[in-house]
């Protein structure tokens, strides 16, 4: 390929990305995020690993535990009982990843006790916190020199220092990421006038491997990243089952010679970090990680900086290998490179090896897809033009069809008959106001990208999201002959994605909630709207107004899908309704004849079979005012379906109308007052 007219930059491209991303990589740690990202990617792909540790035993301060002696804290003398009942079981540690820097609430005689019993089983691990705080020096002459950083421990109190077997430092909030995760952990410290200071956790597995303080250093790197299971491998028994005696034979088998960590498992009372494959572990879950890695050696290792530097020049360089295919096979070639970069790294990781990923990876990426992005601009702008268009609320069939012949894409109004479909989330306002915004975008993204999918998959036409609304259409910007029946399959397809959803989204901690659908098929001007500057390719009409009322009037009827009858006439040969009546929405003055859609034609279920000829039988009855002989077929209706709710309200209308009766010039129309 020519270069003509490219410039001398281009030369530079290559050279320049790797540098710079070199520098970002050495200096600013770019990319953390994402390589954060990637590593828990890295992770799932793994999956978790079918390994026990039969050493490592958790005592849970649990739900079990709280019922049974109220609420934390309890009195030390509780803990005192269980260092005692856990040494004459043969336990070998015994570490506390619970705090004990203040006096117990409950009386000093708590704090004597526990003392006394870590003395006496010598076997106790306790934590302290390790502040660190800026002071300045003074000068021999007097004056103030520069600052240091000082170390000062809040030590648990009384005389749990020194009758410890072993003391560990919590704190590991520098190494907290971003997103509130752990990956990576400092094992010990060397600190001026303290000496080596040691992770709570490494000083639990110091005393249980016999390992001293000064040999902590030459025994584990200063620095690992934490390789996360994604299982317990442990055993766990509740904090009371222990104190209470209540062990089964393998429990007191399993606890002889182990290193037991005790801390609390209850949401709200411990401190909790997200993993790879859990929205969020208990901080003594991370302790018992971390011990079990260096038990096994299988912790991740971190390669040199200088490793990360040579990734980014060799794969940035590669830039001029891409920049002289064609287009369609240097694009090819670039995700190929990704690829296979992206699957050495998992081959690495599955050696607890981690090499950076992100800057190598952007230092390629950059100047390539600069590149080979220009290229595609100028030598295919028109069908970039259209996919960039329409990309967002047209399925992938439409947009080909479209780029095959952009003259179909007319711009401007154009009227022509459409069908128009409108989605809201049922009670949303209620549910959104009981979530952190956070979780509610979370939720909202799921719900409404998973909804949309469907619309797109019946070649449906994605107009705008409304909040927690999705308003589509059907029969344009391509000639649909079957647009009513693909928007009610459409209809009936997001119902049963919510089924999905619903079995899902338990994470969202709330109920799944339901959907309202409006159909409705007429006469509508479509076309790109709004100024030169901005527009959007939209549908307009009073029929669109009417799509969206029937969805409001789902609230009345107990329904989730309603359509008209244009609509229903237009799919019945393709899908199951049932008449509801005759409606007057808000604004309007003649009323349409509504329908209730249910499913694809002869998928009906036996019981909803029979239930269709009750209802119709006891609808004619109702505009008949035969109350007493509809109340009868809707009664039978509800034996078999009392879920029924549209049946529900004419049960209920035919209920009131035998006590009061209508008046003579009643016409059986539904008038909605509501939108």
């Amino acid at each position: 390929m020519k270069l003509k007219g490219r410039g001398i930059l281009f030369w530079f491209l290559g050279p320049t990305s790797a540098l710079l991303f070199s520098i970002a990589y050495l200096m600013m740690g770019w990319g953390q995020r994402l390589e954060n990202v990637w590593s828990d990617l890295l992770f799932r792909l793994r999956g978790p690993l079918e390994t026990t540790n039969s050493k490592i035993v958790l005592v849970t301060i649990d739900d079990i535990s709280l019922a049974r002696y109220g609420r934390f804290p309890w009195p030390r003398s509780y803990h005192a009982r269980l260092i005692r009942r856990l040494t004459a079981l043969g336990v070998q540690t015994i570490a506390f990843d619970v705090m004990f820097v203040d006096p117990d609430q409950f009386g000093a005689q708590g704090d004597r006790e526990l003392e006394r019993a870590t003395r006496e089983s010598a076997r106790t691990v306790h934590g302290f916190f390790l502040n660190r705080y800026r002071k300045k020096l003074i000068q021999s002459g007097g004056g103030v020199g520069q600052e240091q950083f000082v170390y000062e421990m809040q030590k648990p109190i009384g005389k749990l220092p020194e009758w410890s077997a072993g003391l560990g430092y919590y704190n590991v909030e520098d190494f907290v990421d971003a997103d509130g995760s752990l990956r990576r952990l400092a094992l010990w410290k060397k600190i001026p006038d303290l000496g080596t200071m040691s992770l709570f956790s490494v000083a639990a597995l110091a005393h249980y491997s016999g390992i001293s303080r000064e040999e902590i250093p030459r025994t584990w790197p200063v620095e690992i990243g934490i390789n996360y299971r994604g299982r317990r491998f442990y055993y766990s028994i509740p904090y009371s089952q222990v104190l209470d005696g209540k062990l089964s034979a393998r429990e007191k088998k399993l606890l002889q010679g182990a290193l037991v960590l005790v801390g609390s498992v209850t949401i709200g009372a411990y401190d909790h970090y997200p993993s790879p494959f859990e929205a969020q572990i208990p901080g003594v879950d991370i302790h018992a990680t971390l011990i079990d890695n260096l038990m096994r050696g299988d912790y991740l290792r971190f390669l040199p900086l200088w490793t990360g530097v040579l990734a980014i020049w060799g794969l940035g360089l590669l830039f001029y290998f891409l920049a002289f295919l064609p287009l369609g096979l240097g694009w090819a070639a670039l995700f190929s490179i990704i690829f296979c970069y992206s699957a050495s790294q998992v081959g690495l990781f599955f050696h607890q090896i981690r090499l950076a990923y992100v800057a190598p990876v952007a230092a390629l990426a950059a100047p390539s897809v600069l590149w080979l992005a220009y290229r595609t601009f100028v030598v295919e702008r028109e069908k970039r033009w259209i996919r960039k268009t329409f990309s967002h609320y047209l399925s992938s069939k439409v947009i080909d069809a479209l780029m095959a012949d952009p003259r179909k894409l007319r711009l401007g109004g154009e009227r022509r008959e459409m069908t128009v479909f409108f989605l809201d989330i049922v009670n949303f306002t209620a549910l959104s106001e009981r979530m952190p915004p956070e979780k509610l975008t979370h939720f909202l993204n799921t719900y409404l990208s998973r909804l949309t999918e469907v619309v797109l998959r019946h070649d449906g036409v994605v107009d705008k999201y409304m909040g927690d609304a999705i308003m589509a259409f059907w029969n344009a910007p391509l000639d649909q002959p079957d647009h009513a029946a693909l928007a009610c399959l459409a209809a009936l397809g997001a119902l049963a994605e919510l089924e999905g959803l619903r079995k899902e989204l338990t994470e969202f901690g709330e109920q799944a909630p339901t959907v309202r659908i409006g159909l409705n098929t007429g006469q509508m001007v479509v076309g790109n709207m709004g100024s030169e500057a901005r527009f959007e390719y939209t549908v307009i009409g009073d029929h669109v107004n009417m799509a969206s009322r029937l969805e409001g009037a789902n609230k009345f009827f107990g329904t989730n899908i309603l359509i008209s009858e244009a609509t229903y006439q237009r799919a019945r040969e393709r899908v199951e309704a049932r008449e509801v009546g005759s409606v007057r929405v808000l604004g309007k003055q003649l009323p349409v004849k509504v329908y209730e859609l249910f499913a694809e034609k002869g998928k009906l279920s036996p019981d909803w079979q029979v239930a269709f000829q009750e209802y119709r039988l006891g609808v004619e009855a109702f505009r008949g005012r035969r109350f007493g002989e509809a109340l009868e077929h809707f009664h039978r209706i509800r034996q078999r379906l009392p879920q029924d709710h549209l049946t529900a309200c004419y049960t209920q209308l035919c209920e009131d109308y035998l006590k009061v009766p209508p008046a003579e010039d009643w016409d059986a129309v539904f008038s909605l007052a509501a939108k």
